[in-house]
């Protein structure tokens, strides 16, 4: 396990997202509130993230977004989650910055492996994969970052309760 979420780590890295790991879920959320500070926050309705966020905001207003990773992807750095009720697409695209909290039982190998957890129980709704920052190359061959999704990425690794 300690070598998938190293692999993880140095793969998101790579995609300038910043890897973070807790001892436990009390100080991954420590974590979350010092790396949000006093922005506004668009967060998922999830327990693990709740009272995290001191100013809460709808996503085209809030600085960041909160939300709960569903799997890290060793292979490729990055991180995948799932739209449903409570978790809404806005608030993982619109703010400039996101933080993911990821359960380290949940950092997988690869693809494959995280496609097969997440579609266990079927079809679970739109599967997103993040890999740090987004950014494009498509006008005059420049690298502009943030153009479809936030900014920075920060994901705070927990072990599982």
């Amino acid at each position: 396990m300690a070598d998938v979420l190293a692999a993880f780590g140095d793969r998101l890295a790579l995609h300038d997202g910043r890897l973070h790991v807790a001892a436990s879920l009390g100080d991954a959320r420590g974590s979350a509130r010092e790396l949000i500070g006093d922005a506004t926050v668009a967060a998922w309705s999830d327990d693990a993230l709740a009272g995290i966020a001191i100013a809460e905001a709808p996503p085209d207003a809030a600085e960041v977004s909160l939300i709960a990773a569903d799997a890290g992807v060793a292979d490729t750095g990055q991180i995948a989650f799932v739209h449903r009720a409570g978790r809404p697409r806005a608030a993982g695209l619109l703010p400039e910055r996101q933080v993911a909290l990821l359960q380290a039982d949940r950092v997988v190998a690869s693809v494959a492996e995280a496609l097969t957890r997440l579609f266990a129980d079927g079809v679970p709704g739109n599967v997103v994969f993040v890999a740090g920052p987004s950014r494009t190359a498509d006008i005059e061959q420049r690298s502009i970052r943030g153009v479809h999704a936030p900014r920075a990425l920060d994901v705070i690794v927990y072990p599982s309760p």
